[in-house]
C-alpha cells in the first residue's frame, strides 16, 4: 500500500514521518528507509528525530538512486562510467565508413576538445533517456535512424543497464520487514513513481509531499501558483493516477504579517488584495555582491536574531565565499555547505595546477605559483630563501613562456600558427642558460653569485624533469585509460609525494588521449563538494539554493537574485530527441516558491542593481510595500562611517602605538601607496607575462635607464628582454626613442641619483652622478621615520619628475618633491615631458606638516583602500562635480559612484594633504 501526505509546511510531515516510522512497521528489526533528494534534507531529518525521540539509529537515509538499486539488486551506471563508454563508441564511430556517423565525423573534425565537449553533453542527455525516453530507447536499439540513435545502440546493445529496461516489470517479494518514506521531493520522473506504485503491492512505501496550496489548483490561474508552480502542478497530476490513501495536514498561519498573508493565499487559492507594511518581506538592491553582504551582515547585527536561526542562500554560493569570510570572519559565526572541493583539497588543487602547464604555456607567473605551493616547496626543499633567489633569477632573465624554442613552436601550432617562432628570448631554457652562462663570465649588473651554482643546477633539474615527465601526456599519442591512470599516479607520487590519486575512476582499457583523463578527472573533481564549518551548530547557514530547498527556518535570506541568474535559462539543444522533462526554469520557479513558503517569520531578497532583479522577484514585488525595497546606491569605501560602527575596517589611521619607534618607508612602497591607492592595495605580487604594449611603469623604468646611460641604457634592455617580443617590440622602441627624443632639452648627463641609506653618515660619489647619502630623518607623531631607497632626476635647480605639467602630474611628483625638500632647500619641481622649462617654485618654509600629512595617509592605505585618485584630486580639492564626472573611467572604477557623497567624504581629506599645494600651484 503506498500513503500521501500532504502539508505546506516540513514540519508537519515530519511529525508524521516519526510516528509512521514505527507504526507502519512495529517490528523491533525492522528496515526502515528514508529516501531523500539532498543531504542536507537528510541531516535535518536525523536531527530532527533525534531530538524527537533521543534516538536515530536503525534507520537508513539514502538518496533516490541507491534506494532503487538496492531494490532492484541492479547497479544504473555512474555519469563517469558512461562517459567513458560514450566516449569509446564515438571514437570507434569515428573510424567507420558507415554513412550513418557522417554527420558526427563532419561535425567533430579531428578535433580533440569538440569530442569531449560533445561526449559530456551526451552523457547528460542518455541520463535523462533512460529516464524519460519511454518507448523510444527501445526503438533505438533495434532501429536506430540517426547518429545519437546508433550511438545509444552501440552504447547499451549489450548492457541495457538504463533505468527504464532495468526497471520494467520489476516484480518484488513481500517485506513485512521493510517500510521506504520518500520525503520532500519536489518532483518524481515518472517511471520512478510508477516502480514505487507497482512495489507497494509488496512493500510499505509512503510519499510526504510538500505542498503550498490545499485546493485543486491543476488548472491554476493564480498569478503566482500559475507562474511558479509549474512542476507542482505536473507532480500533482501524476499522484492523482494513482490508488493511494491520502492524508493532508495544512497548516494555516496568522495573517498578521505580509509574508503570512501571501503563504494563506497561496494555501487558501485565493487573491491578495492587503498589503501590510511591516519587515516580513524585504528586497534589497545592492551594488554588487561584496555589498549584498555587508549589507546582510548590517542587519543581522542589529536585528538580534539568533544566528542558528538564519537561512542565507544563493543560486551560487561560490563568488559570496571570500566576501562571506572577510566580512563576517570571528565578528559571527557562519558555514558554508557546497563549496567544491578543490578549494579545500590542496593536493588536487595542486596536482591541477601541476597539470594545467602545458595549456598555460609554461608561463613564468604560473610556474611560479606552482613553485611557492607550500606542499610542492617542502617535498622538494625548496626554502624561503631558495624561492626567493629563484624569482630574483626569473625576474632579472625575463622569462615569460615556453621551456624552450621548440616547445613554444609545438603550442603555437596547436593553437593554428603557421609560421615558426625565431625568438627563444624568454624561455627558461634560455633564461636559465644566460645564468649558467654568467657563473663563467659575470655581468654587469650581476644576477647569480658563485655560491648560488648548486641551487641553479637543482632548479635546472627540476624544471627538466617536470618537462619531460609531462611532455608524453600532451604530445597526441593514445593509450589505453587504466594506463593513463598509473602514469597519473606516478605522477603524483614523484612531484607531489602522494601515492593515491583519491579519485575513484571507472574501470576502462579503451584507446584514448591523455586529454580524456584530464577531461574526466575536472569532471568528478567538480562534482565534489564539502561544508566549511560544519561543526558550528550556532552559526548562520551560508548555501547554494538547490541543496537547501524547501527546509524550513525562521529567518530566510535569498542573496544574487538578479536577472540571468536565477531562474537558470536552459537552452533547448537540437541534439535533445525527449522534450518530455522538467526544465530548469521551471525546477528554480518551483523552488522559489518552496522557500517563500518555508519561511517562519521573516524572508529578505537582494539582488545586484546593474542587472535587474530575477522576473520571480519581479512577481512578488507587486504584493509587499514599496517600502521594504531599500536601495543600497553607495559604493562600500564611500560608507566609512557605517562600516567602522559594525567592525568592518580597522579605523584609519592605524594606532600609532602600535607602531615602532624607528620607522623605515621605502620610497618606492610610499609612491606606490599614494598614487595607486586603490589598485596597489590589492595588486598581485608578480608580474604577468609579456604583453604587447608598455605599461606607464615599464615606460618610466626604460625611461631612467636611457637618462643614465643613453643609447647603452635602450641596447642592454633590449639584450635583458624589457621589449615586447617581435614587432610589437620594434614599435614600443620606436615610440620610446621619440618620446626621449623630446626630452633632450634637459641636461641628461647632469642629472644625479641620491641613494638613500639609513646608517650611512657621509655623502659619497661611488660614481659620475651617483651619490649615496645618509636617508633624512624625519619625526611624525613621536616617531622617527627614515626613507630609504632612490630619488633621481636631482638637477641643480630642483627635482626632475617624468610627468606632464598639471594637477595630476604634480600629484603623483608631491610625495618625492617633499622628499627632496628634506634635502635641499629651495629648489624647483620640473616637468620633463612640457616644453617648456618651466618649474614649480615651493610655496613653503618647512615641508614637515605637508609630510606629516601624507604619512598619515600612507598608514591608513595600509588598512583600507582610498578614492583619492590623483585625476580626481582637482575635483574633490575644488568640490566639483562636473569635473569629477568628466574624469570618471567606468573601466578602471566599475562601481558607478555616487558623485555627491564621493566629494562629501573625501573632499576633506584631498584638501587636508593636497589643498594647499593645488591652490598654489593651479
Amino acid at each position: 500500500m503506498m500513503y500521501l501526505f500532504f502539508s505546506n509546511y516540513l514540519e508537519a510531515l515530519d511529525k508524521i514521518l516519526q510516528e509512521s516510522l514505527y507504526s507502519l512497521t512495529p517490528l523491533p528489526f525492522a528496515e526502515r528507509w528514508i529516501v531523500v533528494p539532498s543531504q542536507e534534507m537528510g541531516e535535518w531529518i536525523t536531527r530532527e528525530l533525534a531530538q524527537a525521540k533521543n534516538i536515530a539509529c536503525g534507520v537508513d537515509v539514502l538518496f533516490l538512486n541507491a534506494c532503487i538499486q538496492k531494490l532492484a539488486g541492479k547497479t544504473i551506471p555512474r555519469s563517469a562510467s558512461l562517459f567513458l563508454r560514450i566516449e569509446q563508441a564515438m571514437r570507434e564511430a569515428c573510424l567507420s565508413h558507415d554513412p550513418i556517423w557522417e554527420p558526427l565525423i563532419r561535425y567533430i573534425g579531428g578535433k580533440e576538445r569538440r569530442l569531449l565537449l560533445l561526449t559530456k553533453k551526451l552523457t547528460s542527455l542518455f541520463l535523462q533517456y533512460g529516464v524519460y525516453g519511454k518507448k523510444s530507447c527501445a526503438e533505438w536499439e533495434s532501429h536506430p535512424k540517426g547518429w545519437q540513435e546508433a550511438l545509444w545502440q552501440k552504447v547499451f546493445r549489450e548492457r541495457g543497464d538504463y533505468p527504464l529496461k532495468l526497471f520494467t516489470n520489476l516484480t518484488s517479494q513481500e517485506r513485512d520487514s521493510l517500510s521506504i518514506h520518500l520525503f520532500g521531493f519536489t518532483h518524481l520522473p515518472p517511471l520512478y513513481f510508477d516502480l514505487f506504485d507497482q512495489l507497494s503491492s509488496s512493500i510499505s512505501i509512503s510519499l510526504y509531499q510538500l505542498s503550498p496550496c490545499k485546493e485543486y489548483w491543476g488548472d491554476s490561474d493564480h498569478p503566482l501558483l500559475g507562474s511558479w508552480g509549474k512542476i507542482g502542478k505536473r507532480m500533482g497530476q501524476l499522484l492523482l493516477t494513482s490508488e493511494c490513501h491520502t492524508m493532508d495536514c495544512y497548516v494555516s498561519p496568522e495573517p498578521d504579517t505580509q509574508l503570512h498573508l501571501i503563504q494563506q493565499a497561496l494555501l487558501h487559492h485565493l487573491p491578495l488584495e492587503t498589503v501590510l507594511e511591516d519587515d516580513s518581506i524585504q528586497i534589497h538592491l545592492s551594488c554588487s555582491p561584496h555589498l549584498e553582504i555587508e549589507n546582510l551582515f548590517h542587519t543581522l547585527v542589529t536585528s538580534g536574531q539568533e544566528p542558528k536561526d538564519i537561512l542565507v542562500m544563493a543560486p551560487d554560493i561560490v563568488p559570496y565565499i571570500p566576501s562571506i569570510r572577510a566580512i563576517f570572519g570571528e565578528k559571527f559565526p557562519y558555514k558554508i555547505s557546497g563549496i567544491p572541493s578543490l578549494k579545500r583539497d590542496q593536493k588536487k588543487a595542486l596536482l591541477f595546477h601541476l597539470l594545467r602547464l602545458e595549456e598555460n604555456r609554461w608561463s613564468a607567473p604560473f610556474l611560479w605559483e606552482l613553485f611557492q605551493n607550500p606542499l610542492f616547496a617542502s617535498h622538494h626543499r625548496l626554502d624561503e630563501e631558495k624561492l626567493l633567489t629563484i624569482k630574483k633569477w626569473i625576474f632579472s632573465s625575463h622569462i615569460t613562456w615556453g621551456y624552450d624554442l621548440a616547445h613554444r613552436n609545438r603550442l603555437l601550432s596547436k593553437r593554428h600558427c603557421e609560421r615558426a617562432w625565431e625568438e627563444k628570448r624568454g624561455t627558461w631554457v634560455e633564461g636559465i642558460g644566460a645564468l649558467i652562462e654568467e657563473l663563467a663570465l659575470p655581468h654587469d649588473p650581476p644576477q647569480i653569485d658563485l655560491i648560488q651554482g648548486e641551487l641553479l643546477g637543482e632548479f635546472a633539474l627540476l624544471l627538466k624533469s617536470l618537462y619531460t615527465t609531462l611532455s608524453p601526456f600532451y604530445e597526441g599519442g593514445e593509450r589505453p585509460f587504466s594506463e593513463w591512470v598509473e602514469e597519473l599516479r606516478k605522477v603524483n607520487e614523484r612531484f607531489l609525494g602522494e601515492k593515491e590519486l583519491g579519485v575513484d575512476f571507472p574501470p576502462s582499457s579503451h584507446l584514448c588521449p591523455f586529454s580524456s583523463l584530464l577531461f574526466l578527472l575536472e569532471e568528478i573533481c567538480a562534482e565534489e563538494t564539502f561544508t566549511e564549518g560544519g561543526h558550528e551548530v550556532q552559526a548562520v547557514h551560508f548555501c547554494p539554493l538547490a541543496i537547501s530547498k524547501s527546509l524550513p527556518s525562521p529567518w530566510i535570506v535569498l542573496l544574487g537574485m538578479h536577472e540571468h541568474a536565477f531562474p537558470r535559462k536552459e537552452r533547448l539543444s537540437s541534439l535533445d530527441l525527449v522534450k518530455d522533462r522538467p526544465l530548469h526554469e521551471d525546477l528554480d520557479r518551483y523552488l522559489f516558491l518552496e522557500t517563500v513558503v518555508a519561511a517562519r517569520k521573516k524572508l529578505q531578497i537582494s539582488y545586484c542593481g546593474e542587472e535587474g532583479p530575477s522576473v520571480v522577484v519581479a512577481e512578488l514585488i507587486p504584493y509587499i510595500s514599496s517600502k521594504q525595497i531599500i536601495c543600497h546606491p553607495r559604493p562600500f569605501l564611500t560608507n566609512l562611517k557605517k562600516r567602522e560602527k559594525f567592525g568592518l575596517k580597522v579605523p584609519p589611521p592605524r594606532s600609532y602605538e602600535e607602531l615602532p619607534p624607528l620607522i623605515t618607508i621605502e620610497i618606492s612602497d610610499f609612491l606606490r601607496a599614494l598614487r595607486s591607492p586603490f589598485s596597489s592595495f590589492s595588486e598581485k605580487e608578480f608580474p604577468h607575462e609579456e604583453s604587447f604594449i608598455l605599461s606607464p611603469l615599464q615606460k618610466s623604468t626604460l625611461h631612467q635607464k636611457a637618462f643614465q646611460r643613453g643609447a647603452d641604457g635602450l641596447s642592454l634592455t633590449r639584450e635583458r628582454g624589457n621589449f615586447p617580443l617581435g614587432v610589437f617590440g620594434a614599435i614600443a622602441e620606436k615610440e620610446l626613442l621619440s618620446e626621449i627624443e623630446e626630452m633632450k632639452k634637459w641636461p641628461l648627463s647632469s642629472l644625479k641619483t641620491y641613494e638613500l641609506y639609513a646608517h650611512r653618515k657621509s655623502c659619497e660619489e661611488v660614481e659620475k652622478g651617483l651619490w649615496r647619502i645618509p636617508a633624512p630623518h624625519f619625526m611624525w607623531r613621536e616617531k622617527e621615520v627614515v626613507f630609504i631607497g632612490n630619488l633621481e632626476r636631482v638637477m641643480d635647480e630642483g627635482l626632475l619628475v617624468l610627468e606632464k605639467k598639471g594637477v595630476k602630474g604634480a600629484v603623483r611628483s608631491w610625495p618625492l618633491f617633499l622628499l627632496f625638500s628634506l634635502i635641499e632647500k629651495g629648489g624647483e619641481l620640473f616637468f620633463a615631458k612640457e616644453k617648456k622649462k618651466e618649474g614649480k617654485s615651493p610655496f613653503f618654509e618647512d615641508p614637515a606638516p605637508y609630510l606629516t600629512s601624507l604619512i598619515d595617509y600612507y598608514f591608513l592605505r595600509q588598512t583600507s583602500p582610498s578614492l583619492l585618485f590623483p585625476e580626481w584630486i582637482e575635483a574633490l580639492v575644488k568640490e566639483d562635480r562636473e569635473r569629477l564626472e568628466k574624469v570618471y573611467n567606468p573601466q578602471r572604477h566599475p562601481v558607478p559612484p555616487a558623485f555627491d557623497q564621493i566629494i562629501e567624504e573625501w573632499a576633506p581629506l584631498a584638501k587636508k594633504i593636497y589643498g594647499e599645494m593645488v591652490h598654489a600651484w593651479f
